[in-house]
C-alpha cells in the first residue's frame, strides 16, 4: 500500500498584499483542488509570531500530489492568489504519513460538546 502524502508550503505574503482578496483566491483555488485526484485534506493557517503561512495538503500518494502541483499552476485563481505571495519566502515540502490521529467530536446527553482522539501508525 502506498503511503499517504503531505505537502507544505510555506510563505509570507508581499507588502502589498490585500489579505482578503488573498484568502478570496486561495478559497476559489480550493473549489477546484478538491477535485484533484487523489485530494483528501487541505488547511490554509497563519502564524502572526513570525508572519508565516502555511498552506497544508493530504494527498493519496506522492505521485498525485507532485501531480497536482502541477494542475495547480494552470488555476487562474492561482496566479491570483500566488501574486500576493513573497515568493522569496516560499518553501515547499513533501513528506509520507507514519501517523496520524482523528478526533470524533459529538454532543451529549446535556448538549456538552465530547470529544475523542484516536491515533493510527499507518
Amino acid at each position: 500500500m502506498t503511503a499517504q502524502s503531505i505537502e507544505i508550503i510555506t510563505f509570507q505574503l508581499n507588502d502589498s498584499a490585500d489579505k482578503k482578496a488573498f484568502l478570496e483566491a486561495a478559497q476559489q483555488t480550493q473549489e477546484k483542488v478538491k477535485h484533484f485526484p487523489g485530494f483528501l485534506h487541505r488547511s490554509l493557517s497563519y502564524n502572526p509570531d513570525n508572519n508565516v503561512w502555511s498552506d497544508v495538503i493530504q494527498w493519496q500518494s506522492a505521485e498525485e500530489a507532485q501531480h497536482a502541483s502541477k494542475q495547480f499552476m494552470q488555476l487562474e485563481a492561482a496566479g491570483r492568489m500566488l501574486s500576493h505571495v513573497d515568493t522569496t519566502t516560499l518553501a515547499v515540502s513533501y513528506g509520507s504519513i507514519e501517523m496520524q490521529g482523528r478526533c470524533k467530536t459529538w454532543m451529549n446527553n446535556e448538549g456538552i460538546k465530547q470529544e475523542q482522539a484516536h491515533g493510527e501508525i499507518a
